[in-house]
């Protein structure tokens, strides 16, 4: 299970950068296009936030990569050091 602190700030951050998802559930499961209907610019925002917030780079070839809450919480979580386990 991921850690429910860095699952929050990735909502937090979501939530911040997409108003259409302030009323969607959001899981680490939730897909990032078919269920939060985020377009490539939230994506790309949702990470800035991120780097912003935990001083990260995150490498522009992994955001593409990105599908779902959980890939943004594994890659936070390698970044920072932790496993996302």
């Amino acid at each position: 299970m991921a850690d429910p602190r860095l699952l929050d700030t990735i909502v937090s951050a979501i939530r911040a950068e997409a108003e259409n998802t302030q009323t969607l559930t959001i899981h680490e499961h939730s897909r990032l296009v078919e269920d939060l209907n985020l377009d490539s610019i939230d994506i790309v925002g949702v990470t800035m936030r991120l780097e912003d917030r935990f001083h990260i780079q995150i490498d522009v070839e992994d955001i593409k990569q990105f599908r779902s809450v959980s890939d943004l919480l594994d890659q936070v979580s390698v970044l920072l050091g932790k496993s996302a386990a």
